[in-house]
């Protein structure tokens, strides 16, 4: 660098622009600098990560992928956020960090009063409802890779979770192994393939990576997670269709163990019709002296996120319209091709379906 371009060069700390970002997270365009920033600037990463209020930041960006899902959100905006979210979840010191900081009563949190809840049991609840959302909607295959990324990430982290949080993993694993189950049942009564089914593909793995984020939490876990147990004993019949599937088994198998060893603890109790709250307390004593050895020990699962060259089939479109919504340039629509084919990307939400935003890989 010559002598004139370092006095040139501008400096200006991260904790101005943490500042700027923080006031500003609700526009597009701060959220688009914010991953920038994020993917190619390793100190700034590190920066956000090592804060000590992590809630100054993280909290926002939730409230905005839960209000995203009902379309008070850009479309394109959720893609960034959840690729953000994910981007947090690789670091394992803040994922430990977000479970001991304590959030009390939100209001635009409406799906369940949650009078307190650690902030990693608030971000699991949103991921969780915003793959529920797409299941139901969009189906976008983006987003349930993405967002059971960021659960994974997460999982051997989770602690004290709260009885919704827990009640909302179990039965995610509920509805995607009822499709699953349904997709497979259809495909023996055509005679077809069902290995070769790609949607029966899609939900095979989904079916997986819930099953490893379970394990992956009773493995780390399991005796600061009481109220995941009582959850597992209350649905347990949901996992005897997977017991003797080759590509489920063990991990049913772990699950199993834990269930069968809990339910013996609240059998012995001897209470006559017991309460939630009494089997909850049987779970919790019988939790202190779990044999962990019980269960068999997987290799951790972490994603990472890797921006693939496709990835400017997002962005490119997205970047140019921002710029033709907020300058006074003007443009003629006629040869603006991208804007026109971003706009009818967004009356179609699932026009990006398959367009690479990044790529989560086992590292």
């Amino acid at each position: 660098m010559t002598d004139d371009a370092k006095d040139h060069t501008i400096f200006t700390p991260f904790r101005k622009i943490f500042h700027i970002i923080c006031q500003q997270i609700h526009c597009e365009e701060v959220c688009l600098l914010l991953h920038v920033l994020l993917v190619e600037n390793t100190y700034f990463r590190t920066y956000v990560l090592s804060r000590t209020d992590p809630e100054t930041l993280y909290l926002p960006i939730l409230r905005m992928v839960y209000e995203g899902v009902e379309g008070k959100t850009n479309y394109s905006q959720i893609y960034v956020l959840l690729v953000i979210l994910l981007l947090f979840s690789q670091d394992d010191v803040f994922n430990d960090n977000i479970q001991k900081i304590t959030m009390t009563y939100q209001p635009w949190f409406t799906e369940r009063l949650l009078k307190s809840i650690s902030l990693g049991g608030l971000a699991v609840a949103i991921v969780i409802r915003t793959i529920q959302y797409n299941l139901a909607q969009h189906k976008d295959v983006y987003f349930h890779t993405n967002s059971l990324a960021i659960l994974a990430n997460m999982s051997n982290s989770l602690q004290d979770i709260h009885p919704y949080v827990s009640q909302r993993l179990v039965t995610l694993f509920d509805i995607v192994a009822r499709r699953y189950q349904k997709l497979v049942n259809r495909q023996t009564q055509l005679e077809e393939n069902v290995d070769k089914n790609a949607d029966v593909i899609i939900y095979g793995d989904m079916v997986t990576l819930v099953l490893e984020i379970i394990n992956s939490t009773l493995t780390h876990k399991l005796k600061a997670n009481p109220q995941l147990v009582y959850s597992l004993l209350h649905k347990q019949e949901m996992f005897a269709y997977f017991r003797n599937d080759s590509k489920f088994k063990d991990l049913i198998h772990n699950i199993e163990q834990a269930v069968n060893y809990f339910q013996q603890k609240v059998s012995e109790a001897n209470i006559k019709a017991p309460t939630p709250d009494e089997v909850a307390q049987v779970i919790q004593t019988a939790s202190r002296t779990w044999p962990p050895n019980l269960l068999k020990t997987f290799p951790d699962i972490k994603f990472e996120y890797e921006e693939e060259e496709q990835a400017s089939e997002f962005f490119c479109p997205y970047v140019w319209s921002l710029l033709y919504r907020n300058t006074f340039v003007y443009w003629d629509e006629e040869k603006a091709k991208i804007l026109h084919d971003y706009r009818m990307a967004m009356n179609d939400e699932t026009a990006f379906e398959g367009v690479p935003v990044g790529n989560q890989i086992h590292p």
